[in-house]
């Protein structure tokens, strides 16, 4: 988000992010505003007390998932995966 990469807005129900949860902690980092669009609790919502919430950073990710998710980024912004990495450097 600090260099410039353009992310999908989150979904919330009232005060309840719906989908979106890393965009959003990331956004609030980056001191960047994600747009919100509204969405519905299912059953499988499940509401947490952020403040009890542990902010680690380590990367779950594998380097498959980190890579598909990089391409997919890179799609959104409409830019090749070439310059996306360069960006990331």
């Amino acid at each position: 988000m600090n260099i410039g990469i353009r992310f999908s807005g989150i979904k919330i129900d009232g005060d309840i992010i719906i989908d979106g949860h890393h965009r959003y902690l990331a956004s609030l980092l980056a001191g960047i505003q994600l747009d919100r669009f509204p969405s519905s609790k299912t059953s499988a919502t499940k509401i947490s007390d952020w403040k009890t919430v542990d902010f680690v950073e380590d990367d779950w990710d594998t380097e498959a998932k980190i890579k598909f998710l990089n391409q997919t980024d890179a799609d959104f912004n409409d830019m090749t995966i070439e310059r996306l990495n360069e960006l990331l450097q």
